[in-house]
Order: structure tokens, then sequence, then C-alpha cells
């Protein structure tokens, strides 16, 4: 004998296997989730420190052009080609990026008595202009005119932050052979950055280049002096109150001797033009065989000495308050879309496991309906056609016996013309459509539902009430259908209640939240309705322990029509029973106008 498992016990298994299945899946997705976190925090770190390195670089790139554009060999400041300084501002305006980034060009010469001038290019003006000292200057000035005897290089560029400016520092070795000795300054090139050029163009330019991934700038830049703190530059909400630690801190604006040969070629002294080597130079100019030979990279590697961090510092956060907060809330997004996946794929099985349930339970009841519908039809139509052979044998040889077979046969007939009407309200009611609604008087909804029943009640021998409220308000609905629902509370009625002698039928106007509404109610007195069957009356093909005790015939369709047809109708339906004591069948329905 083969054992048969219950099928109870295979949802249950397949279900707790489904669930095992979905909490597995989402422990994985949570490691991996995690896993992803952890890497995508690192490709960010290391996208904002290239991309961080790549825009101090490049600014610290344009400083070294300047210097290279601007340098000028000892022997030819000695010789008066300080005064040059128009040539080497062509040159800047034509090789450079940025070439907003000087504002002003000054240079500062100490004659041989040793007074020191301060003089200021003039775009356009080849000549440069005596001007006042200003108090800014002051300490170039001073390193000038006291330093006298100090070993030191011919050529030296520096960064005076405080101005800001680049300044390049000439002296004469006094050596004829190039070698390091004594001597003092012999003047100096000063080249003013443009502040304002920075805050608004260049530093935003970089910024945006560097550090917008999107459309919108992802990180929040600030650009502050070494020293004192002093802010250059802010991006958007960059130094909001509140703002947290930054993910990363560069220092900057420093000189780079190591990128000084790649800007060498730029070098005034390699340069050719008015004053300088090359053709076209006035007799007299340039270097003279005696005098040491710092040319190209040579001289541009001398001019530039290492050391310091630098005298700006870049300050990069993300915009979402930390690289962490932002790889926090994508893990967070991930994790929600992951788990709202899954929860989503368990919900759309649990869907399919409940539809399936269904799907056999009504399978369950069709054939319970099918089984009893045939047996309900076979039963009257053997009766029918047994009292047919009889009249057609001339078994009934009286008129009395023949009124007797007349009888059954109309009986039984009326009992397969319920059922057929049950079979047919219920294909009605699953072709109900709103839009063909028309108001419909209540009052002849009932007569005609009550007109129907009348046979019923009358073979039944019960008393019926029936009180319809005048001036009822019409109802937008199928009159059919309607009649059809009323039909089948009061036959509900007569087959169950007609123990009680007593049914009634009552008809008013009710107020709702709504609106106006409609009220009927079918009360029997007969023994009521089992409280564990109450909230399966309204099942379709459903029918009590109490109609197969009593032999009582039906399709089970009866209520569920009801339920059916008054939800169509935007109407609720409900029951109260007590055993014994009886059943009340209310049904509301909203009026013509109501919400």
């Amino acid at each position: 004998m083969r054992l048969r498992i219950p099928t109870t016990w295979l949802w249950a298994s397949a279900a707790a296997l489904l669930v095992a299945l979905l909490l597995s899946l989402a422990f994985l997705q949570f490691r991996w989730i995690d896993a992803v976190t952890v890497a995508e925090r690192e490709r960010m770190q290391a996208h904002l420190r290239a991309a961080s390195g790549r825009l101090t670089q490049e600014f610290d790139h344009e400083v070294m052009r300047a210097c290279m554009t601007f340098l000028v060999a000892p022997f030819e400041w000695r010789e008066g080609h300080w005064r040059d300084v128009a040539e080497h501002a062509r040159v800047w305006r034509q090789t450079a990026a940025f070439p907003n980034l000087i504002r002003r060009v000054y240079v500062i010469n100490v004659e041989a008595n040793g007074t020191a001038t301060l003089h200021r290019h003039h775009e356009g003006d080849p000549a440069l202009a005596e001007a006042k000292w200003e108090e800014r200057f002051e300490s170039i000035r001073a390193r000038i005119t006291t330093a006298t005897s100090q070993g030191g290089l011919p050529v030296q560029w520096r960064i005076d932050a405080a101005i800001p400016a680049l300044v390049l520092f000439v002296s004469d070795t006094g050596s004829r052979q190039g070698e390091p000795g004594m001597g003092h300054e012999k003047g100096a090139v000063i080249l003013e950055l443009d502040e304002d050029h920075l805050r608004r163009t260049l530093l935003p330019a970089l910024v945006s280049k560097h550090l917008a991934v999107s459309a919108e700038l992802d990180y929040q830049v600030e650009v502050r002096t070494s020293d004192t703190g002093r802010l250059i530059f802010p991006s958007p909400a960059a130094h909001e109150p509140g703002a947290g630690k930054p993910d990363l801190e560069l220092p900057f604006f420093a000189l780079r001797p190591e990128e000084a040969g790649r800007f060498a070629p730029m070098a005034a002294f390699e340069a050719s033009g008015p004053g300088r080597r090359g053709q076209g130079q006035p007799k007299g100019r340039g270097p003279r065989a005696d005098r040491p030979s710092f040319r190209g990279r040579g001289l541009a590697a001398q001019s530039v000495q290492g050391g310091g961090e630098g005298h700006w510092r870049l300050a990069v956060r993300h915009r979402a308050g930390s690289l962490e907060a932002a790889v926090e809330g994508l893990r967070k997004r991930n994790l929600a879309l992951g788990f709202a996946m899954l929860l989503l794929l368990g919900a759309s099985v649990l869907l399919i496991f409940t539809l399936t349930r269904r799907t056999q339970k009504l399978a369950r009841a069709h054939s319970e309906f099918l089984a009893g519908i045939s047996h309900e039809l076979l039963t009257p139509l053997a009766v029918i056609r047994s009292a047919a052979d009889n009249l057609a044998d001339g078994v009934a040889v009286s008129s009395e016996r023949a009124q007797q077979y007349g009888e059954i046969i109309r009986k039984q007939s009326r009992r397969l013309s319920e059922m057929v009407q049950d079979a047919l309200g219920f294909a009605v009611a699953q072709s109900v459509a709103r839009e063909r609604f028309r108001e419909v008087n209540v009052a002849d909804v009932v007569r005609r539902a009550v007109e129907t029943c009348r046979p019923a009640i009358a073979e039944a021998g019960i008393e019926f009430v029936q009180q319809v409220e005048p001036d009822l308000p019409a109802i937008p609905g199928d009159a059919t259908a309607l009649s059809h629902m009323l039909r089948n509370l009061i036959m509900n009625g007569v087959q169950y209640g007609g123990s009680g002698g007593y049914l009634a039928l009552k008809v008013k106007r009710a107020r709702t939240k709504s609106g106006d509404a409609v009220e009927i109610t079918v009360e029997d007195k007969g023994g009521g309705i089992a409280p564990g069957e109450l909230q399966r009356i309204f099942e379709p093909f459903f029918r009590g322990q109490g109609a197969a005790q009593m032999r009582l015939h039906g399709t089970g369709l009866g209520l569920s029509l009801v339920k059916r047809i008054a939800g169509d109708h935007r109407g609720t339906v409900s029951v109260e029973s007590q055993r014994p004591g009886g059943t009340v069948f209310t049904v509301r329905l909203p009026a013509a106008g109501a919400a």
C-alpha cells in the first residue's frame, strides 16, 4: 500500500523551504553588498586622491610655467635686460593656459650706489614705469638691500604667500669662471598673482575639471593658506556651519624642481626677440664669454629649490558630509533595494501560493457544484419522467390521479426553473457593467421579486410581511440583477427560515456618510445559521450542514450572488443570526446622487 502524504504537509514543507531559501539569499546579499561597499569606498578614496593630486599638480604646473617664462639670467640683469619685461609678458600671454593668473609684474633693481628702485610693467607698454614703494614689498626690499656678502645661487625663485606673488631673486656671484663665490642680490622680479581670478576662474575650472564626476559637483572644496588658514577659495556650501572633517587635505602652491626642465624652453633666456640672443640682437647685448654659462635647462634647474610642502592647502569633502557617509548611504540604498527585491520575490511566491490554494479550492467547489447540480437536476427530471410515463401509459385512470401527476410535474418543473435561474443569475452577476446602469425604482424591483416568490411563499404556508416605505429614492443599477438579488434573499428565507412560520421584507430610506441610501431587510424566525458558517455563507457553491441534514435542495449560489450584485452596485450586505431565533439579512444600496 503506497503511503499518501497529506497535501497540507506538502504545502507546509514547500513554505518552509521557501522561507529558508529567502533567508539564505538575504544573508548572501547582505555579505555581497558589504563587500561591494568596501570596494566602492576604496575606489572613491583612490579616485579622490588621484583627482586631487592632478588638480594640485596642474596648478603648480602653471606656477612653474610662470617662473620659467619670466626667468632672467644674472649677466642679463647686470647688462640692463631686466627692463625687457614686456617680452616675457608677451610670451606668457601666448603660452599660458590661464594668462590672467598674473595680475601685475614689478621689478626691483639695485643701482650701483645701493639704491633700490621699484618699477611696474603696464600691458602694451614695452618700457617699465618707476613706481612708488608699496608696504607689501618691504620684506622683499629688505632682503635685497640688507644682504651684502653671502654665498648664494645666482637666481632663485621664492613664493611670497602673503601678497601672493612669485619672486625671482637675482644676484651676481662675482666669479668670472662661474664658480660660486661671495656676492649680493642685484634685484628681483615680482609676479603678483590675481587672487580674484584665482577665486572666480582658475580654481573653479580646475575643481570642475578634476572633481566633478557629474553635472553637479560631487565634492565640497576649500583652499586656505597653510600658515594662517585664510580662506582663498570655497566651493558652494563648502564652509557651511557644522561641516565635518575633510576627506583629504593636500598641500600645493609650491615650486617643483623636478618640473623645471619641462618648462625650460620657455625661459626668457632662451627666447628670441629684442634684447635677447638670436636674430635682431643689438650689438653689445647678450652673454659675454667671460661670464658663467647659465643657459637653458641648467639655469632653470638652478633657479628652483625644493623644500616645503606648499603655501596653500586643498581640503576636499564629499557633499554627503564625508566619503564614509556617502558610501554608507550607498550601502543603505543597495540594502533597501536588495531586500525590497527579496520581499517582492517572497510576496510573489506567496501570492502564487495563495492563488494556487484558491484555485484548488475553487476547482473543488466547482467539482462539488457539478456533482450537486447533476443530482439536483436528475432528481426532478426523474420524477417528471416517471409521472409523464404513467400518464402516457394510462396508469392514471381517474381525474384525481391525473391531477396528482400534474401537480408533481409542476412542482419539479419549478425546482428546475429555480436552479436554471440561479445559474443564469450567476452569469448575469459576472457581466454587470456600471456604465449600463440606469436609475431604478426600488418599489418596482420589490414588486417583481415578490410576485416571482409568491407561489413558493404560499406553498410553504408561512406568514409574509411586506413593508415598503413610500417615496424611496431611485437607485442607479441594473433592475434585472437587483430583482434577482432580492428574489434570492426571499427564497433563502422561505427555504431555510420557513420552519419559523414567519418572513418579513422591509424596505426603507437610510442615511449614510456618503448620502442617502435604500436599506432592504429580510428577516425570518427559523433555526438560524451556525456561528462557524457565518463567514462562509457568501462563498460560491457553499452549503451549510443544515441544508444537508434538512435535505434541502439548492446550488449554493444564491447568497454569493446577493453579495456580488450588492457590491457591483456599491452596496453592502450583512447578516445577523441566532440559534434558534432566526436570521436577518440587510442590504444597503446608495441612492442616485450619493458620493
